[in-house]
């Protein structure tokens, strides 16, 4: 989802004051049923909140309609400047992990979403013999993310009412 919303405060028309609506909604399934209805994991709806909250709240319903509103193509190529290369699939419940990825590769989207840095990860730092002799040194390369400060402020600043709002999704955690 913060990928979702990287991608809205890309486009400047969103900012997390914005007001969106956490509302009942569905997507086209293309499956056997017509519609997939998306719902939130405490199964309520809040109405109109702004998406300071949404984002924090982790609201399933507003990911997916930012999705529809900025496209989920904009969605994907965030995610691709974030350093996902899996194939994604173009469809808007993408937003809720409807396309798998790696652990690794979440796990590096998020480091640049937090640092500003698009850098590959290595799991081996470096090699070290019993004599403190250096064996091998890792240096991974690093490009400074090509995000604008200004959204790349706003998702950061967003993420921080998980843990700092009393109804962040980080305090429903046991």
């Amino acid at each position: 989802k913060p990928i979702v919303y990287l991608a809205a405060f890309r486009q400047g028309t969103f900012d997390l004051e914005t007001i969106v609506p956490d509302e009942p909604m569905s997507v086209p399934d293309g499956g056997e049923r017509d519609v997939k209805w998306i719902s939130n994991y405490d199964g309520q709806f809040k109405g109109m909140i702004p998406l300071r909250m949404a984002l924090a709240e982790s609201r399933n319903t507003v990911a997916v309609w930012i999705t529809e509103q900025i496209g989920v193509d904009n969605v994907l190529r965030t995610a691709r400047s974030l350093g996902i290369q899996t194939p994604l699939r173009s469809f808007a419940t993408t937003a809720l992990g409807a396309s798998e990825v790696t652990l690794l590769e979440l796990g590096n989207a998020y480091r640049a979403i937090a640092s500003g840095i698009l850098t590959q990860p290595y799991v081996i730092r470096r090699i070290v013999r019993d004599s403190q002799e250096i064996v091998f040194v890792s240096r991974p390369e690093s490009s400074p993310l090509h995000v604008d400060a200004e959204a790349l402020s706003l998702i950061q600043e967003g993420l921080r009412g998980v843990v700092r709002m009393a109804a962040g999704t980080a305090h429903a955690l046991d």
